[in-house]
Formats: C-alpha cells, structure tokens, sequence
C-alpha cells in the first residue's frame, strides 16, 4: 500500500517548484531594469549557444514553453532589435531567428545580473557545494529526460 502521510516540504518536486518559482521572480525583478524577462534571456542565451540558427518552434522547445509564448518572445525580440528573422532557403513559412549586435550586448548585460541572482540564490554554499547542486540537478533532469 502506498504511503499517504507525505508532507510537501519532504517532497523534491515541491522544492524544485519553489525554487523555480522564486528564481523566475528574482530574474524577472532584476532583468525588468533592462527591458527583458527570464523568457527573453533564455531565449537570447540559447541564440547565441546555437550551431545554426533556430526557427521559433525550435526554441520554445528548447526554452520549455508553447509555440504561442515563443512567437511573442521573439516578436518582442525583434521589436527591440535584439534578433531578425529571415525566411529559411526552400522553406517560405519557416523564418530563422538570428542574434543581432544589440541582442549580444544586451545579453551580456542580463547575464550578469542572472550571475549576480544566482550568486543570491546559493548564499552559504562552498564552491564545491554549488558545484555538486549543478551535478546533481542535471542527473535528476537527465534521469527524466535523456535529450538533455
């Protein structure tokens, strides 16, 4: 018989959830002073860690969200002149996304306050602490999805 009394603060899955939900506040508080979001970054992190570029579709795969959210992602994107898109050779409806001057600037600038929450967030940990938190938390994500 399964056991019922399990409190949530005893649960992984209720401390990922927190944390996430608190780092997404954290990065959407610190990035807002730039014009971006959590969502803006990663999408502008993945850009400019890509081999080739990626279509829309492509990163909200990549990021974790709907194909809806991506479009307003990148449609926000390409408003500030952070990406283009063009049109794919042989592919009139797909449009790859491209990093511009501006988006690599601006991404170096919300990286460093990403750097500077995440040094917030690990308060306390050693070196070789926050270095095992990272090892562990990519088993755990591996172990549920062996694409990463």
């Amino acid at each position: 018989m399964p056991q019922t009394d399990i409190r949530a603060q005893d649960q992984l899955g209720f401390w990922i959830k927190q944390v996430q939900i608190a780092l997404r506040t954290e990065l959407d508080n610190a990035l807002a002073v730039h014009g971006m979001t959590a969502a803006r970054c990663a999408a502008l992190t993945l850009l400019a860690e890509s081999e080739g570029p990626p279509t829309s579709a492509e990163l909200a795969v990549r990021v974790g969200v709907t194909a809806q959210t991506m479009h307003r992602v990148v449609r926000d994107l390409e408003a500030a002149a952070l990406v283009v898109r063009q049109a794919r050779p042989g592919r009139v409806r797909e449009r790859s996304i491209f990093l511009t001057d501006a988006g690599r600037r601006t991404l170096a600038t919300a990286q460093a306050e990403v750097l500077a929450v995440e040094e917030r967030a690990t308060v306390g940990l050693s070196p070789e602490e926050r270095d095992m938190l990272l090892t562990l938390l990519r088993r755990v994500a591996r172990n549920l999805d062996d694409s990463l």
